[in-house]
C-alpha cells in the first residue's frame, strides 16, 4: 500500500513536468549548458525535489510568458483557441487551467519546408563545336536542376542570345517548348528536378586564310568543359578563360579539348602558325574603325575599336596617326587586357602611335584605343580619327552620346556623311551607355567633323527619397508615447539622414537595411542616421528599410483637454506618408486637427459623434486572416462573414488619395497588427526598461503625401467618456427645457402661419395648379443652380415630366384620367 501511495502522490509532478518540458528546455539549458559542452556527456546536475520544485515554480497558479513565446504557443494548437490572460511589462500571465487548455491543443511541431531564392541552377554544361568554312557548329549539354517551389508561372531558363542560330533544342530528349525573350532564347517547362537540355547551334564564322576570333555568349556555370575542331594545322590557340587546355594536331585539322572558368562569354582565337601564300612584297593592311565619343564636362573621350586585316605577309607592330589635341589614355586587346609596351614619337609634326603585336601576325588584329581631349564651355571639337599608316583601305562608322547636360551639334563635317543612328553597326551602339545623338560614316581618309559644343547650367537633382513612410503611435494614460517608424528608402548618394526628434524624444533601437546602427547627433541636436546605399538592378533602384522605434514622456491625459503631436523631420522628400495612432478607450476624442489629411472617422464633426475603430490585440488573429485574405484572396472560394466585417472595421477611406493605394494601406495594417512585437524586438536589443503596451485602444490614421521640408503635427480634443456621457443628458435636457419654456411662443407662431396661410389660400390653390407647380419648380432649380447641382437636375427632370406628363405628379389629373374626364 505504501508502494502504491508514492507512486500516486509522484503522477501529479510528472505529469505537470511534461506538460512543460517544451517551455523548461531553454531555461534548463541555460542553466547546464556550459556544463554539457565542457563535461563528459554522463556528467548529472543533482538537486532535491523541493529544489527542482522552486525553481520550476510548480506550486504557483500562474505561468508567465513573454508575448514573443505566447505567439509561438497559440501558433503551435493550430487553430483558434480563446484564453483568457493578462499583459503587463512586456510579459502575458495565464491561470494554470488556461494554460493546459492550450497544451492540451497543441500540435507537433511541422517540419519547416526550405525555399530555394532562385528558380533553377546550371550546374555543368558541355559544348563540342566545328568550325567549318563559312560557320561553327555547337552541340551543348547543360545540366539543370529545377527547384520545387510554389509558382504562378512556368520557370524560364535562359539559354543564348538570339544572335546564334538555333537549329534543335530538347529536354530529357524530348522536344522543348523555346520562346525568345529581351532579346534571348528562353525555355519553359512545367516539370522540376534534374533535367538534361541538349542544344545545337551556329555561329557564323570565316576561315578563308585568316585567324579567326570565336566568341559567344553562353550561361555561367561552375562547370564549363569545351571542345573544338578546327579544319587547320599549324595554328595557336588562345582562350582567355580556360584553367587547363590541350591541342592535338592531325591531319589537317586540330582537336582542342579546354576546361573553363566561370564565364558568361566563351571566346576563342586562333592564329596560324605559317603563313601561306605568302608574296614578295609587303603585307596589305585594311582597316574598319568603330568609333565612340563620349561628351563629357570639359573633356570629349574616344573610344575607338579597330579590327585590322593583314594580308600576304606578316607584321608585328602597328603604326598610328593621332589626331591633333588628343591624349591616348590606354589600348586594350581585344580580350579586354591592356597591351603594354605602345609608345609614342612626333613625326613631321604628326604623333604617332606604335602598338607592339607580340609576333608576326598575318590575318585579323583587333584592339581598341582610348583617348581624350580636353575642351571649355563653348569651345568647337575637331576629330579626324586614328590613320593607320600604310593602310590601303581605311573605313568606319562614328557615334556620339552626351554624359553630362552638354549640348553639342555638328558644325562641320569633310568627307564623312550622315548617317541614322539606327543604321550604326550593333558593335558600336554596344559600346555606348547612353542613347547616341548621331551617325557618321566614312569610306577615306582622311576626313575631318567639328562639334560644337555649349554647356549649360546643371540643377540640382534629388538623389534620395522616401518611398513610404509607415507610423505606428501608441498614447498611455500617464502620457507615455512609442513611435515606430519604418522608412522605405532610396539611396544613391546621401550618406546620412537628418532626423529631428519631437522634443524629449529618446531613440530606443534603429536598424538601417536591418543592420543595428548607432545614431549620432551634430551641434544642432539633429540625429545624423548612416545610410545604406540602394543596389541598382536593370537600371532600377530597391529600397531598404530604416526602423525607428522611440520613447518620449508627455503630459498625461486629464478630465478633458487638448494636446499636439509632432511627427519626426527629416531632410528628404518623402513621397507617401501613413500615421496611425492608438488612444486610450477611456476618452471620448471630439476634433483632430492639424496639417495632415485625416480619414474620414477622424474628420469633423465625426469623432464629435461618437465615430471610433475600436482595435485590440484579443482579435489579433482575425486581423491577420483579414490581412492574408487582402493579400491573396483564395479564388473562388465563398466570402467569410467574420473576414469581411473585419475587413471593413480596418479599412480607411480618405476624401483625398492620400493612402489610394492597396499595397501602402496593407503595409501599414500590417505594422499596426505586428506593433506589440516589434516594439519587444526593439526593446530586448536596446531599451533600457519596459512600459506596458496596452491590448486595445481607438485607431486612428492620417496620411500626407510629397512632404518636404514639413512641420507635421495632428491636434486633439478630447475628453473622458463619463463627461461625454453627462453632457449629452444635459444637452437634451436643455432643449427639452427650452421647449418647455417657450411652448406658449410656438404655438403663437403655429397661429401666425395658420393665418397667413387662410389669408392667401388663393395663392396656395394656385400653386397647386399646373401651371403655380411648373412655376414653383422653375423657380427652385433657378436657386439650386447656384447651390447644388444635383437637386438642379433633379427638379429639371421633374419640370420636364410636368409638361409631357402631369397626370404622372397632378392627382386631379390623375383621377379625371381614371374616369375619362377632360383635364
Amino acid at each position: 500500500m505504501k508502494s502504491a501511495h508514492k507512486v500516486s502522490w509522484m503522477i501529479g509532478p510528472c505529469i505537470i513536468i511534461m506538460l512543460l518540458g517544451l517551455l523548461i528546455s531553454g531555461m534548463v539549458t541555460m542553466i547546464h549548458g556550459a556544463t554539457l559542452a565542457e563535461e563528459d556527456p554522463t556528467s548529472q546536475v543533482r538537486m532535491s525535489w523541493e529544489e527542482f520544485k522552486e525553481l520550476l515554480k510548480l506550486d504557483t497558479d500562474e505561468i508567465k510568458l513573454t508575448w514573443e513565446e505566447f505567439k509561438r504557443l497559440l501558433a503551435q494548437t493550430g487553430k483558434e483557441v480563446k484564453v483568457e490572460y493578462n499583459v503587463q511589462d512586456g510579459e502575458v500571465t495565464l491561470k494554470r487551467e488556461q494554460f493546459k487548455k492550450l497544451l492540451d491543443q497543441m500540435q507537433g511541431p511541422e517540419a519547416v519546408s526550405l525555399k530555394s531564392p532562385i528558380d533553377y541552377l546550371i550546374t555543368k554544361a558541355e559544348y563540342t563545336a566545328i568550325m567549318e568554312q563559312k560557320s561553327t557548329i555547337f552541340k551543348a549539354r547543360l545540366s539543370v536542376e529545377i527547384f520545387d517551389q510554389e509558382r504562378t508561372v512556368y520557370p524560364k531558363i535562359r539559354l543564348l542570345p538570339k544572335e546564334v542560330a538555333l537549329r534543335d533544342i530538347m529536354i530529357d530528349s524530348k522536344p522543348a517548348l523555346v520562346l525568345v525573350e529581351n532579346g534571348w532564347y528562353v525555355l519553359m517547362t512545367d516539370t522540376t528536378g534534374q533535367h538534361i537540355i541538349d542544344m545545337e547551334f551556329s555561329v557564323k564564322s570565316d576561315l578563308d586564310g585568316k585567324p579567326y576570333a570565336l566568341a559567344v555568349t553562353i550561361p555561367q556555370t561552375a562547370i564549363t568543359l569545351f571542345k573544338l575542331e578546327v579544319p587547320l594545322k599549324d595554328i595557336s590557340v588562345e582562350i582567355p578563360s580556360e584553367k587547363h587546355m590541350t591541342v592535338a594536331h592531325g591531319a589537317g585539322h586540330t582537336s582542342i579539348e579546354a576546361q573553363l572558368a566561370t564565364t558568361s562569354v566563351l571566346q576563342v582565337k586562333l592564329q596560324r602558325t605559317v603563313a601561306q601564300n605568302r608574296g614578295d612584297g609587303p603585307a596589305k593592311i585594311y582597316s574598319d574603325v568603330m568609333n565612340l565619343l563620349s561628351i563629357d564636362d570639359g573633356v570629349l573621350r574616344v573610344t575607338s575599336r579597330f579590327d585590322i586585316d593583314i594580308l600576304q605577309h606578316t607584321i608585328n607592330e602597328i603604326d598610328l596617326v593621332v589626331p591633333e589635341g588628343y591624349s591616348v589614355l590606354y589600348v586594350n586587346g581585344q580580350t579586354g587586357q591592356e597591351i603594354r609596351g605602345w609608345r609614342s614619337r612626333m613625326d613631321n609634326g604628326n604623333e604617332v602611335l606604335r602598338i607592339p603585336l607580340h609576333g608576326d601576325i598575318e590575318g585579323t588584329v583587333s584592339f581598341t584605343i582610348v583617348a581624350e581631349k580636353l575642351y571649355h564651355d563653348t569651345d568647337e571639337v575637331t576629330f579626324s580619327g586614328f590613320t593607320v599608316k600604310n593602310a590601303i583601305r581605311q573605313t568606319g562608322y562614328i557615334g556620339a552620346e552626351k554624359l553630362s547636360s552638354a549640348e553639342a551639334q555638328i558644325s562641320f563635317i569633310e568627307h564623312i556623311d550622315r548617317i541614322d543612328v539606327l543604321d550604326l553597326p550593333r558593335e558600336l551602339v554596344a559600346l555606348s551607355a547612353k542613347p547616341l545623338l548621331f551617325g557618321l560614316k566614312y569610306a577615306q581618309q582622311p576626313f575631318a567633323m567639328t562639334i560644337a559644343i555649349t554647356k549649360h547650367e546643371e540643377l540640382p537633382v534629388v538623389h534620395t527619397v522616401i518611398d513610404n513612410a509607415n507610423v505606428v503611435t501608441v498614447f498611455l494614460k500617464d502620457g507615455k508615447v512609442i513611435s515606430r517608424v519604418v522608412y522605405s528608402i532610396q539611396n544613391t548618394e546621401k550618406q546620412f539622414l537628418e532626423l529631428t526628434l519631437p522634443e524629449g524624444a529618446e531613440i530606443w533601437s534603429l536598424y538601417v537595411d536591418g543592420e543595428r546602427q548607432v545614431p549620432a547627433r551634430n551641434e544642432e541636436g539633429t540625429f545624423m542616421i548612416p545610410l545604406a546605399r540602394s543596389q541598382i538592378q536593370d537600371g532600377v533602384v530597391n529600397p531598404f528599410t530604416m526602423e525607428l522605434l522611440y520613447f518620449q514622456k508627455g503630459r498625461p491625459f486629464d478630465i478633458f483637454g487638448s494636446g499636439r503631436i509632432y511627427m519626426p523631420r527629416v531632410d528628404v522628400v518623402t513621397s507617401k506618408l501613413l500615421w496611425s495612432c492608438y488612444f486610450p478607450m477611456e476618452y471620448q476624442f471630439l476634433h483632430f486637427g492639424g496639417n495632415l489629411d485625416k480619414e474620414i472617422i477622424a474628420s469633423g464633426i465625426n469623432p464629435l459623434l461618437g465615430k471610433s475603430r475600436v482595435f485590440t490585440y484579443d482579435e489579433v488573429t482575425v486581423y491577420n486572416k483579414a490581412l492574408e485574405n487582402w493579400e491573396a484572396p483564395a479564388a473562388g472560394a465563398p466570402v467569410d462573414k467574420e473576414v469581411a466585417e473585419t475587413q471593413r472595421k480596418l479599412m480607411s477611406e480618405f476624401r483625398s488619395n492620400s493612402a489610394g493605394e492597396k499595397e501602402v494601406f496593407l503595409n501599414q495594417l500590417r505594422e499596426e497588427i505586428n506593433f506589440a512585437q516589434n516594439v519587444q524586438r526593439g526593446q530586448d536589443q536596446g531599451g533600457m526598461f519596459m512600459i506596458e503596451i496596452p491590448t486595445s485602444g481607438q485607431l486612428y490614421r492620417f496620411a500626407k503625401t510629397i512632404v518636404k521640408d514639413e512641420e507635421l503635427y495632428i491636434t486633439v480634443n478630447y475628453m473622458q467618456n463619463w463627461i461625454g456621457a453627462l453632457a449629452r443628458i444635459l444637452f437634451f435636457a436643455i432643449i427639452i427645457g427650452v421647449v418647455v419654456l417657450l411652448r406658449r411662443w410656438f404655438v403663437k407662431a403655429y397661429v401666425l402661419v395658420r393665418q397667413w396661410v387662410i389669408a392667401h389660400k388663393t395663392l396656395f390653390a394656385w400653386l397647386r395648379t399646373p401651371a403655380g407647380t411648373r412655376t414653383l419648380i422653375a423657380c427652385g432649380a433657378i436657386m439650386f443652380w447656384f447651390i447644388a447641382k444635383v437637386l438642379f437636375v433633379i427638379l429639371a427632370i421633374l419640370l420636364i415630366v410636368s409638361w409631357f406628363r402631369p397626370q404622372w405628379i397632378f392627382r386631379h389629373l390623375q383621377d379625371a384620367k381614371k374616369h375619362d374626364i377632360p383635364g
